[in-house]
Formats: structure tokens, C-alpha cells, sequence
């Protein structure tokens, strides 16, 4: 536009293909000789004759608000380059602060109450929760950006997108008993799968039964049951050919190794055909992912043994395979499993592509403890470790943990469900921005030090380019206003009411748990948003931490001191190492 005057160019874009995709590649050039300005927006492009520049002139690039426009939304920026005599380009990486650096890292400006994206790349943040009296299983509706936790008689819906949450009571119970609650969703029919595999009552009791999303009826699918239990299988679902298959799990004292089909035509479960090529071991506890694109399906990890049986004993896997449905061949990619810790991985598996995949990983034997995001190169086995961790309560079999990637927000989505008594269950739901960053690289950049990796800033209101400084400003994100005292406070999401025994649980901040510790009792951590972070100090942080706070109202605490204490029986060279990675957590 040119200001107060006219529009110069305007591009339509469609709705419907704007939400696939979370970026815009949006590029302005000027030309001042031809006296003409170029407008692009991914592959459209427009150019405006005739505009009568001056031959020189110092632009000022606003994104969001300026003197004549205050009403704007909510963008990032990522990217951003200035290209005149010089080019001048902003990762716009940093973690804290307000100063702004150029790609070689020269202080070069300086940003005005920014939100740093880098932090949620970071730091799982909690969406919300609710919870069930009974047995109840979770799905993931793609097309719909929709998470689904249901038990006999209700729905919750949570909208990835809008945050929105809502409860509905089912026109009828769920005629499937439920216990593992295993469940897909079908989005062609827009049908919700309950499912159990085996039950002791024979073949008289339903065990498959579809939810229509619009009525919210059952149907049932199938009476078809397995000889045996699987607990903690893996799975995925073919929504082309529209099959779901498991993998593994643990029941009768035996691993099994099996790959099951369920075919909704067919109404019954079916075990999938010969398989040549590398043996797969018998076990529980595994991720599978699948890829349309060369029609396989991945699988990670898990425990058991080679004879299946349980007697024996169990061993910890840490090996990839590729299973090709076309050739029903099984290739063993690679094994990792020597100096790896006792860990299992939750039963889904991120992989966009045959490069890499993500897995959420947790020591399940014991009751109180953490999942951390893993990304492993499917070439070789190499990995990271991504973001913090989220707290689990794995004290129970029907507790699991599912991991789900959001490609319209570039965000991954973490479900917990989590039960003291295998009935009654807590659900939590967790988001981070996507790619997730390292701690290597998170507190690099939190040291204000430049990094390679191009990052964002989320704005809604002005950068400006003008005498070689950079301004920018910011709008909060969603569900956010003005408080009295003029700053942006965060608006509770509306409470709904309950339907049959699903609740949804509460999020208030105690302003008694802000910027606060607590030794007595729970060890407790809270930040200055009142955020509980207690589940980042691990056993060894938490002990270094007291140590030095003990010896705080003295001299302190030596190094010498405290790696007697923490590591007696380590030597020297590897205490020091093992110490300053520790301090530095």
C-alpha cells in the first residue's frame, strides 16, 4: 500500500492451502532504477510499474504496528534479511534479553519486549488436562488437529489450534469393556476405534467398536480376540489402505514378536504374512512408526528376549528395523544397545522422513520419573537429546505416554496418561515448538553467544531498518490481555462442565509457589510465572544443589569437597568432567 493513498499490490492467498503450511516466504524487492516494487508470496508473484521512486531513499520495514496502523495480529518473524549495498541478515536466535546480532554476531540493535521462540523450543509447555473415575484410552485426529481422551460414557476434545477444550456425553456407553483402551481414529469416516485384544469371556463380548464424531453413537466392529494379552504393544495406522496393525507386547509370561491387522471390512484381526530377512525379537515396550512413501513400517527399541519367553528373563533393546510390506522383508538397520541406560521408548514414533525420527524415551522401572525427547538418525543410530523433560508417574501398566507432531503449528504434542490404581487415570497434554533445540544449544544462546542455526522472535509489532538498527515489538500470544497495571496477563481458558466422571483440571497459579523453593516435604521448584520445574532437577542436581546451599552462609563448598561427596568412587579426571556438566545443569 502506499500510505493514505492506495494499494499498489494484492495478492490473494487461499485459506485452505495458507493452513498447511505454518511459514510464509514472503519477499519485497524495490527496484529504483525501473521505478518498480515486487511483491512474492511462495511461488506468486505481482510487480507494480510506474511508482515514480526516488533514486535513493532509506526505508523503514514495519512488521505489525507503526504510527498510522496500531490493530494488527499476532506473526513471527524468521529470517529476516535486508539486502541494499550490504546485506544485513538477523537470526533472530538469542534466548533472553533485548539486544539483537547480526549473523556474525555483532551487536547490532535492539528488540523491544520480544517473546524469543527459541524458549518453547525449549521447554515443554503444559496445555492443560483433565481426568477420568474409569478405564480411558486417547487418539489423535490429524485432519482435525484434535486430541480425543474418552472413557465408557464421555469425550474430551482438546483443539491443538485454538487451545479450546470441550466434554460431551455419549448417546450411549461404549459397549466395549475397556481395560488397555487401545484406540485409533479413522479420518475418512471420522470414526473413533476402541479396542481390546483379548478378554477371558471367549468370543461373546464386543471388542472392537467405532465412535461416529458427529452422533457420538457406538458401533460395534468386531467380537475377534487374540489368544493372549499385549501389554504395552506398539502400532500404527495405514489410513490409505485403511488398516491398523500392532506390534509386540507382553502377555502369559511371553513376548510376542507378531505383527496384527485389524481390517475394518473384514471385521477381524489378522496376522500379518510371512516376513523374510533379519529375525525381530520378541518384546513389549516398542516404537513403530510408518512411511507411506516407501510403505514401511519402523521399529525402536523396547524388552524381551529372543525366545519370548519370560522365565528366562528380559534384556533392554536399543536397535532400529525396517520392515518393507511390499518385498515382507525385515532389515536390521542398526543395534546401540552397549553403554546405553535401562530406557524404553513410548509407543509412537515421529519419523517425516528416512533420515531421522523422534522418540520419547523413560526409564519405566521407576515409579517417579522424566521423558526426554530423542532424535535419532535412522542411517546410524546417532542422537539427541531435545528440549527438557516431562514428569511421568509410570508406577502402573495402563500408564503410557504418546507423541504426536503437529505440522500446520510446527509443534510437537505430548500426551501423559497416568493412574495410581490401573482405573482411574490423569491426562495431561504438553507442546513444544518444533524443531526442538538442545540444551547445548539452548544455553548457548541464553549466554547471549551467536549460533549457527537460523531462529525466530514471535512479533506482532514493529521492526524497523533504518540508520543500521533494528526495532521490534511485540503483541503476547493467545489467550492473553491487559492487566490493571497495563502489562499482558494470561486469560484462563473457560471451564467447562463435567461430563459423567471426566473433569477438567484446573491451572491457577498460587501466587504462594512465584519465584519460591520448598526443601520440606515434596522437593519444589517454582519459576517467576509460578511454573512448577521441579522435574528438571534430577537426583544428582538436586544433591549438588543442597550441597551448596548448605554451604552458602559459609565459605562455600570446595570442588574437591563435593565430588567426595557426589562421585567417592570416581576418579579424578572423570569427576571433573561428570562435575562440571552437572554445575553447568
Amino acid at each position: 500500500n502506499q500510505e493514505g493513498k492506495c494499494v499498489l499490490i494484492a495478492l490473494p492467498v487461499s485459506k485452505a492451502e495458507a493452513m498447511k503450511s505454518h511459514w510464509f516466504k514472503v519477499k519485497i524487492a524495490f527496484n529504483l532504477k525501473q521505478d518498480e516494487i515486487t511483491l512474492k508470496i511462495h511461488d506468486q508473484e505481482k510487480v507494480c510499474k510506474g511508482v515514480l521512486l526516488s533514486d535513493e531513499f532509506s526505508p523503514k520495514i514495519v512488521f505489525g504496528k507503526s504510527d498510522h496502523i496500531i490493530d494488527v495480529p499476532e506473526i513471527a518473524v524468521d529470517k529476516l534479511v535486508v539486502n541494499a549495498e550490504h546485506t544485513y541478515t538477523f537470526p533472530l536466535d538469542e534466548a533472553d534479553g533485548e539486544s539483537v546480532c547480526n549473523q556474525e554476531g555483532t551487536l547490532y540493535g535492539k528488540v523491544e519486549n520480544p517473546i524469543w521462540l527459541i524458549n518453547e523450543a525449549y521447554h515443554w509447555r503444559k496445555e492443560g488436562g483433565f481426568a477420568s473415575a474409569s478405564e480411558a484410552g486417547s487418539c489423535y485426529n490429524a485432519d482435525r488437529n484434535e486430541i480425543y481422551y474418552f472413557n465408557r460414557d464421555s469425550l474430551f476434545v482438546y483443539n491443538m489450534e485454538t487451545g479450546s477444550t470441550s466434554a460431551k456425553a455419549f448417546a450411549e456407553r461404549c459397549p466395549v469393556k475397556l481395560f488397555l483402551a487401545g484406540s485409533f481414529f479413522d479420518s475418512g469416516s471420522e470414526r473413533l476405534y476402541a479396542y481390546e485384544v483379548y478378554t477371558e469371556n471367549g468370543d461373546s463380548e464386543p471388542m472392537i467398536a467405532s465412535l461416529d464424531l458427529h452422533t457420538l453413537g457406538w458401533r460395534v466392529e468386531s467380537y475377534s480376540r487374540l489368544s493372549m494379552q499385549l501389554h504395552h504393544h506398539c502400532s500404527y495406522y495405514d489410513a490409505v489402505r485403511k488398516r491398523y496393525t500392532i506390534f509386540g507386547g507382553f502377555g502369559n509370561m511371553y513376548y510376542s514378536n507378531k505383527f496384527y491387522m485389524f481390517n475394518a471390512e473384514e471385521g477381524r484381526w489378522n496376522t500379518l504374512g510371512s516376513l523374510s530377512g533379519d529375525f525381530l525379537c520378541p518384546r513389549y515396550f516398542s516404537s513403530a512408526g510408518y512411511l507411506d512413501s516407501n510403505h514401511s513400517v519402523y521399529i525402536f527399541g523396547g524388552m524381551g528376549n529372543e525366545s519370548g519367553d519370560q522365565v528366562i528373563g528380559r534384556c533392554y533393546f536399543h536397535d532400529f528395523y525396517k520392515v518393507d510390506l511390499q518385498e515382507m522383508r525385515v532389515q536390521k538397520l542398526w543395534d546401540i544397545s552397549e553403554g546405553q541406560p535401562n530406557m524404553v521408548p513410548a509407543q509412537d514414533m515421529v519419523i517425516l522422513n528416512d533420515s531421522c525420527f523422534y522418540v520419547l524415551r523413560y526409564p519405566e522401572s521407576v515409579s517417579n520419573s522424566f521423558l526426554h525427547l530423542y532424535r535419532f538418525s535412522v542411517e546410524d543410530g546417532s542422537c539427541h537429546i531435545l528440549g527438557d523433560s516431562i514428569p511421568i508417574y509410570s508406577d502402573k501398566i495402563t500408564t503410557n505416554a504418546r507423541l504426536y507432531y503437529n505440522e500446520r503449528q510446527s509443534r510437537l504434542f505430548v500426551t501423559v496418561q497416568e493412574t495410581s490404581d490401573d482405573v482411574s487415570s490423569k491426562f495431561s497434554v504438553y507442546s513444544l515448538l518444533f524443531p526442538p533445540v538442545s540444551l547445548e544449544k539452548y544455553t548457548a544462546n541464553n549466554g547471549g553467544g551467536n549460533a549457527s542455526h537460523v531462529w525466530l522472535v514471535l512479533v506482532a509489532a514493529v521492526v524497523a531498518v533504518a540508520g543500521g538498527s533494528v526495532w521490534i515489538v511485540y503483541k503476547r500470544h493467545r489467550n492473553s490481555g491487559k492487566g490493571e497495571d497495563g502489562k499482558a496477563v494470561r486469560q484462563d481458558k473457560e471451564q467447562l462442565p463435567e461430563a459423567s466422571d471426566v473433569k477438567v483440571e484446573k491451572m491457577a497459579v498460587d501466587t504462594g509457589t512465584v519465584n519460591s523453593m520448598y526443601l520440606f516435604g515434596d522437593f519444589s521448584v517454582f519459576d517467576r510465572n509460578g511454573r512448577n520445574i521441579s522435574y528438571m532437577f534430577s537426583l544428582r542436581i538436586k544433591q549438588i544443589f543442597c550441597l551448596i546451599l548448605r554451604y552458602s552462609d559459609a565459605d562455600g563448598i570446595s570442588s574437591k569437597q563435593l565430588s567426595d561427596l557426589i562421585w567417592p568412587d570416581k576418579p579424578k579426571v572423570k569427576v571433573k568432567n561428570s562435575r562440571g556438566v552437572a554445575i553447568s545443569h
